[in-house]
């Protein structure tokens, strides 16, 4: 009985190892599928990078990075802000939308691993969420799949200014009441000067003038304060606009008043005009001159040979009769 038993143990262990070489397999099996959809859910959902704020001041250029290391060379990259694409490149080939037509340059065609895209002269407009679509290759133990990858980068635009700050007129600089004089040149009907003390607004009245600019199209905007300085800080003033955010530098040296551009502009006008009358009615008089010089000249000449012609048919000159001789022959 003793062997039987045995012999049935080891058959009863032979069952179970297979069993379990069974279940291992099917859980080899089911890791592999479990790993299978993984992967192809990373690379269905893509690999987000860290959002960029960039700051660009209007009418100026900018780059918006985007790096795209082991890009898959078959397929696109494309631009985008929200909904609206920017730029779609494949194939060494760009296609450009039409408000971006000649303001947006991409990279690829002199490194394939960088996506980034030059924004030239921004504008307002051309603020927002930008998303970078790219597609790169993964390889893994000998096997390699695709991955869609994306980047966002959100474009901050800023207006440029240029501020005069000087003293006003009137203005006693050895007392402790002091005029400021502020000047810039309004790009929007919203912007407005306020001035500040230490970064703190101040409440202190102040004259506004606007005056428009013909030939550059603008608006200038003359402030004026009167205060008394209790500190060595001065009064500073700045360009506010409730719509956009603004960037502010201060320099005179472009500066003047606003009625001087538009004397001088005329002058000037004026003057080239005239300059150019001049100088047509100079060269219609020498035109003239040479053709009623050229006509004298040839009407003398032939009455010279005429002359000279009846002189010598009229006298015994032997040249005469050498003409006549001729003649008569």
């Amino acid at each position: 009985m003793l062997p039987d038993r045995i012999t049935r143990l080891q058959y009863s262990s032979g069952d179970l190892a297979d069993q379990l070489f069974l279940s291992t397999s099917r859980a080899q099996v089911n890791m592999k599928t479990f790993l299978g959809l993984l992967i192809a859910f990373i690379s269905v959902s893509g690999n987000e990078n860290q959002e960029v704020i960039l700051k660009g001041v209007s009418e100026q250029n900018i780059l918006l990075p985007c790096s795209c290391s082991s890009r898959n060379l078959d397929k696109e990259v494309i631009w985008q802000i929200k909904e609206t694409t920017v730029l779609h490149y494949q194939g060494n080939t760009s296609d450009v939308s039409a408000s971006y037509e000649g303001r947006a340059e991409i990279f690829l065609t002199k490194n394939d691993s960088n996506c980034s895209l030059l924004l030239s002269n921004i504008t307002l407009a051309d603020q927002g969420m930008y998303k970078c679509n790219f597609h790169s290759t993964v390889y893994n133990q000998g096997y390699h799949h695709t991955e869609y990858n994306y980047a966002f980068i959100h474009l901050e635009v800023s207006v440029s200014y240029s501020i005069c700050q000087k003293s006003g007129p009137g203005n006693d600089v050895n007392g402790n009441v002091r005029v400021f004089q502020c000047d810039v040149s309004r790009r929007h009907p919203e912007d407005r000067i306020d001035w500040q003390l230490d970064g703190q607004p101040l409440e202190k009245p102040s004259t506004t003038d606007a005056t428009y600019i013909a030939p550059t199209g603008l608006h200038h905007l003359s402030s004026n304060l009167t205060m008394e300085l209790n500190g060595n800080s001065e009064p500073k003033c700045v360009v506010k606009n409730p719509a956009i955010s603004t960037s502010i530098s201060y320099s005179c040296s472009k500066h003047t008043d606003p009625s001087i551009q538009d004397h001088t502009f005329v002058k000037s006008v004026v003057s080239s005009s005239v300059i150019v009358a001049v100088v047509l009615l100079l060269v219609f008089s020498l035109v003239l001159y040479h053709c009623q010089t050229s006509k004298r000249v040839t009407e003398e000449k032939r009455a010279d040979v005429t002359t000279e012609l009846w002189e010598l048919n009229g006298s015994n000159h032997p040249k005469s009769k050498n003409l006549i001789l001729v003649t008569a022959e």
